[in-house]
Parts: C-alpha cells; structure tokens; sequence
C-alpha cells in the first residue's frame, strides 16, 4: 500500500516575476501521510475551499480525504474499460 504525502507548498514572492533568477523556496513540510492507493497516485485536486482533497491512481479508486482531520472521507472504485 503506498502513502500518500501532503505536503504544504509555499509560494513564491509577487516579485518573482520581477527577478532574474527564482527565489530559493524553504523546505516542504510533510502535513500528513495518507494511506490508502495501492499504486502510484497519478491525480491529485483541492475543493476550492482546501477542505478536501482528491486522489486518483491506477488501482482504479478515486479517494476524497478529509484535509483538516487528515483520513479518508470516501472511496469510488472506478469500472473497468472496455
């Protein structure tokens, strides 16, 4: 079973589009581990809101995760093509 790491994305000064050369970005922090896909996550999206987050993967399951309690909210197991 893999994991799945959030990690929390700092962004970038305004002024970057202003400088030459990128700004150095701190270091990620790991916010939570999310175990559930059997495979590689190959899709991730936020709701709008950041309360929820999406993942999707080979295994043919899309998971929705509770950001702020940090566990799985639902499973999807997706049918085979055909």
């Amino acid at each position: 079973m893999r994991r799945l790491l959030l990690v929390l994305l700092l962004a970038a000064s305004p002024a970057f589009a202003e400088e030459e050369t990128a700004p150095a970005l701190p270091p990620l922090e790991t916010k939570a581990e999310l175990i559930g896909h059997k495979g590689w996550v190959r899709t991730l999206a936020f709701h709008p809101d950041g309360a929820l987050l999406a993942s999707g993967g080979p295994d043919r399951t899309l998971r929705i995760w509770d950001v702020e309690k940090e566990e799985q909210a639902a499973i999807h197991t997706l049918p085979r093509g055909g």
